[in-house]
């Protein structure tokens, strides 16, 4: 029963802060927005400048990530090439020995 209250008294804290947040941000976008004032980060810009920050960050990492990736994918397709020309093999040569025991039996 507790444990259900203190849920409970989480989400309820966790959807007031952002209720108050969002109603900041609306209350700043209406006030810059009678007064002409000009911010960069009311109501959204502060959005785009984290955005751009963590993308200057990330940038290298997901390049760093894309080539790696490429790297594995060219490994793993040189495995799956050769395990079908090994399938392929195993495959002619079953039915050189099926064909082999058709045209001569007793051997």
């Amino acid at each position: 029963m507790t444990l259900e209250l203190l849920k409970y008294y989480i989400i309820n804290i966790l959807g007031n802060v952002v209720a108050y947040f969002l109603a900041a941000v609306l209350f700043g976008w209406i006030f810059s927005s009678i007064f002409s004032i000009k911010n960069n980060y009311l109501p959204f810009g502060w959005v785009k400048k984290v955005f751009e920050g963590i993308w200057k960050v990330l940038k290298p990492v997901f390049s760093w990530l894309f080539t790696k990736f490429r790297l594995l994918l060219k490994i793993l397709l040189k495995w799956f090439l050769f395990a079908l020309e090994r399938f392929v093999v195993l495959i002619v040569d079953l039915f050189r020995k099926l064909f082999e025991l058709v045209v001569n039996p007793e051997d």
